[in-house]
């Protein structure tokens, strides 16, 4: 090796050296590891974590597509009495004990041609559901909004005659609630119904439209029994519709010519249910405060203006659901009964009668409009129609009952048949006044209706449900006079008073 050699062999080692070193000293361009989302297997499938929390959540939807019909036919439809309208969420109605100083206004009788017969209902919901794990519990927050579409028949609004619908879009929060330690608070399913919502037209998923805002404690005492207590928001019930002020000739007339108003505490319902292998009973029980305000009008002298009346009104039921694993895996028998005095929005949340579109759970059509309280004229002077001096109140009284069979043909396909009967009795002056005022008689309603579901995957349901309702009722007279005379429009020769209709509907839904 000569000297030259020796020398360009040494400067490369070092060269190499040095650049090495450098090269150590040089930032890493290597990339970080990957952070993959964990599947949370802890509060069954679709839940996963939220990166970097020890939160697990769900997201979900549901679309629903139902085109409706309901049968033609002439129907009277409620009167629009009195003095207007109060807030559209109200549990009292006022019965005006007039001498003529109100227009109560007329019955509108409407043929097949005036109303629709169809419509279509379009529903999207977007679901999110968030759970942590604490020492007391598991944290649950759940939101669901829901986006609505509706036309023909589902638009009409029969409450106020408004017979030929549009088309319309509604967006609500129909569960927003947080669950902690036994305690929920937020808007969800109210607690006093039993029965599933498995039917199209005569059930609701929810009890209620929407859910129900409310404060809630259950308890947990094991061997399948638990308790419940809740608080829950009046103006959520269904009887809180636009009321009418109502007018009338008893009891000493004058007039009471104010609308209801909210007010007062929270409905307090109660249930409690024991689930076993054979199925699940339940006992339930709820007491709302009923409010009236009005103004004072010129005659009532000895009134304070506002007068505010008041009375508790209370609802009781139980139900069991029994299950038939002898017949088909899946079967099940549900009954529920109930009574309420001045509780009336109970009764008609669970699987019962349908008497307007804001009021019942089905497709509208059979025209009366029932109440929790209604307040009258009490005093004065009876032999020459003076003005009252006072309030008083009576409590409209109802019972039900609501059966249904579900029962799997294949494990694929499904009938469910539901039945159900209300009985109606208003107080003694709402049935001696007469109909064009106010008063209202006795009733009962029965609905029968047949579901057929396919749910060729999970979570995917096609369906057709035909359904009749039938309502009886009597124009009434004032303390048993002859009912006034009804005002046919023309093309009109015949008032149908107890309407009975044929309701279907079809069902496209998909859920995630």
């Amino acid at each position: 090796m000569n000297r030259n050699f020796a020398y360009l062999l040494t400067s490369a080692a070092a060269l190499a050296v040095v650049s090495t070193a450098q090269a150590a000293d040089l930032p890493s361009r290597k990339a970080a590891p990957a952070t993959y989302v964990k599947v949370c297997d802890a509060y069954g499938s679709g839940f996963f974590y939220i990166p970097g929390t020890d939160t697990c959540v769900k997201l979900g939807g549901r679309v629903r597509v139902e085109p409706g019909y309901i049968s033609s036919g002439t129907i009277m439809l409620p009167p629009v009495i009195g003095n207007g309208k109060s807030s559209a969420n109200s549990n009292a109605y006022t019965l005006s004990t007039s001498t003529g100083a109100t227009t109560p206004g007329t019955m509108a009788i409407t043929a097949s041609s005036a109303y629709d017969t169809t419509g279509l209902h379009t529903r999207g919901i977007i679901m999110l559901d968030a759970r942590t794990p604490t020492s007391m519990g598991t944290v649950r927050t759940s939101i669901w909004l829901r986006a609505v579409n509706e036309s023909g028949v589902y638009a009409s609004n029969y409450l106020t005659n408004t017979l030929v619908g549009g088309n319309s879009t509604s967006i609500k929060l129909e569960n927003t609630f947080v669950q902690w330690a036994g305690f929920t608070s937020g808007i969800t399913k109210e607690n006093f119904t039993f029965l599933p919502g498995t039917g199209y037209i005569f059930t609701r998923r929810a009890g209620f439209s929407s859910g129900i805002a409310q404060f809630t404690y259950t308890q947990v005492f094991g061997d399948g029994l638990t308790g419940t207590i809740a608080l829950e928001d009046k103006t959520g019930m269904n009887s809180a519709i636009a009321p009418h002020s109502l007018g009338g000739t008893v009891d000493r007339g004058g007039v009471l010519a104010a609308p209801p108003t909210i007010g007062g505490v929270p409905a307090v319902v109660a249930n409690l249910r024991y689930d076993q292998s054979w199925g699940a009973a339940q006992l339930m029980g709820g007491v709302v405060e009923n409010e009236s305000l009005f103004s004072k009008p010129a005659a009532f002298n000895n009134v304070a203006a506002p007068k505010t009346v008041s009375a508790w009104g209370y609802a009781i039921g139980g139900g069991v659901k029994i299950n038939l694993p002898m017949l088909a895996k899946g079967d099940e028998f549900w009954v529920q009964t109930g009574y309420s005095k001045g509780a009336f929005d109970w009764m008609i949340a669970n699987n019962t009668s349908a008497q307007t579109s804001d009021h019942g759970v089905q497709l509208p059509g059979l025209q009366r409009i029932d109440r929790n309280m209604t307040v009258y004229g009490i005093g004065g002077n009876a032999g020459s129609g003076g003005a009252p001096t006072d309030a008083g109140v009576e409590l409209t009284q109802a019972w039900n009952v609501a059966t249904m069979l579900i029962h799997y043909w294949t494990p694929t396909v499904r009938s469910v048949v539901n039945f159900s009967y209300l009985n109606i009795t208003p107080g003694d002056k709402t049935r001696n006044t007469d109909w064009a005022l106010g008063g209202m008689s006795k009733a009962n309603t029965f609905n029968v209706s047949k579901a057929v579901q396919w749910m060729p995957v999970k979570d995917f349901e096609l369906g057709v449900e035909i359904g009749y309702s039938k309502l009886n009722q009597s124009l009434t007279g004032t303390n048993g006079a002859a009912p006034s005379a009804i005002a046919y429009p023309a093309g009109v020769s015949a008032a149908k008073i107890s309407p009975d209709v044929w309701l279907a509907r079809a069902r496209v839904e998909r859920s995630f």
